[in-house]
């Protein structure tokens, strides 16, 4: 399939998707992405037929800032100070995330909420 043809079956404007993947790749070819900031690496030419497509609806379940917690998962007030008995994992806690969720990684907040979780459940046995 070529891109025109993904374009249409998708429902995307033809010229808008054509214009998009030409972009791309003199990105590529200069291996510098200046719109995105993907990892020079990360860059691999769109060029070769047959393209696949899906409409894909992304969610993004993390925090950003919320209940702050120090290392024990312990929740701290607005002076820093622990609030005894009190502790946060997951979603719930935040500051986990800010300024590093570069990527778009599903699973990620799982695998936070389950060791930060675990860790939680420790520290409020001790």
């Amino acid at each position: 399939m070529q891109v025109e043809e993904l374009a249409q079956k998708l429902g995307l404007p033809v010229a808008n998707l054509q214009a998009s993947v030409a972009r791309y790749n003199e990105m590529v070819a200069s291996q510098q992405d200046t719109d995105f900031g993907k990892e020079s690496y990360r860059l691999e030419p769109v060029d070769q037929a047959p393209y696949y497509g899906a409409i894909v609806g992304g969610r993004l379940l993390a925090t950003l800032d919320g209940l702050r917690v120090n290392t024990k998962m312990q929740v701290l007030n607005e002076q820093g100070k622990v609030i005894e008995g009190l502790y946060a994992a997951g979603n719930c806690s935040g500051g986990f995330f800010w300024g590093a969720y570069s990527d778009h990684v599903p699973g990620l907040t799982a695998s936070h909420a389950l060791t930060f979780g675990r860790l939680a459940g420790q520290y409020a046995v001790e």
